[in-house]
């Protein structure tokens, strides 16, 4: 009887710490069948959450390249140089951070990289910024 009460109370610790941690939405202690299938749940809930995160951070990146493609391509080089190196540095330091595994610093940069690309791109095709 000792040793049921001691896995129930550790079923209900890992549920709690897991409820807590915001890795588990909803989960019932009848559905579990032991500790360790508990932990290879949370595991590999956690890993799916971490590659969703880097899905996103691969098509940030994505769009900021694009952007930039797409004004050199419009010769934003010579029609807006300012911008064009702003967005190539601002793309280079978003690829940095990308290695590094920084989702803050590759969303700033990116988002900084497709604005100065924009406005690159608008001034190549003879508009105004």
């Amino acid at each position: 009887m000792k040793n049921v009460k001691r896995r129930t109370q550790t079923r209900r610790d890992y549920v709690m710490a897991a409820l807590i941690a915001g890795i588990v939405g909803t989960i019932t202690l009848p559905a579990m069948a032991g500790a360790n299938q508990f932990r290879d749940f949370t595991a590999n809930t956690a890993v799916v959450s971490l590659e969703a995160k880097r899905i996103e951070q691969v098509r940030t990146m994505e769009t900021a390249r694009i952007a930039f493609v797409k004004a050199t391509l419009a010769g934003g080089e010579q029609a807006a140089p300012y911008e064009y190196y702003m967005a190539q540095e601002y793309l280079a330091l978003a690829e940095e951070e990308f290695r590094a595994g920084d989702k803050i610093g590759v969303d700033q940069f990116a988002a900084e990289s497709n604005k100065y690309a924009s406005i690159a791109l608008k001034m190549a095709e003879g508009g105004l910024p």
